[in-house]
């Protein structure tokens, strides 16, 4: 039996999240300054960092996007993204280099 396709969104605690598999992940966003607690593990995984705070209670919480596909990592310049044959998600770096410019 297969999961239907399409985009699949998961509400993870930090143990949780840190216990995932990540090979259909194609996004993950943090809420309220979290993104710290990201870590290492998924580095090539884009980041949306949401400054909205969750509701009260619960903690904090990651949104995790997943496809129910394998995904594969790639970067483009500025760009980091994951994608299937369907679906594609990405983050630009929009740190500047150090000796001025805009």
């Amino acid at each position: 039996m297969r999961a239907p396709a399409g985009l699949h969104l998961d509400y993870v605690s930090l143990a949780e999240y840190q216990a995932a598999e990540w090979g259909d992940v194609l996004g993950v966003a943090t809420f309220s300054g979290t993104r710290d607690r990201v870590g290492a593990t998924v580095a090539e995984i884009p980041v949306a960092e949401v400054s909205t705070p969750v509701l009260p209670g619960t903690g904090h919480v990651f949104e995790v996007w997943r496809c129910n596909r394998p995904a594969t990592s790639g970067q483009r310049q500025r760009v980091r993204f994951r994608r299937t044959a369907d679906m594609h998600c990405g983050e630009r770096n929009a740190a500047r280099r150090s000796g001025g410019g805009t």
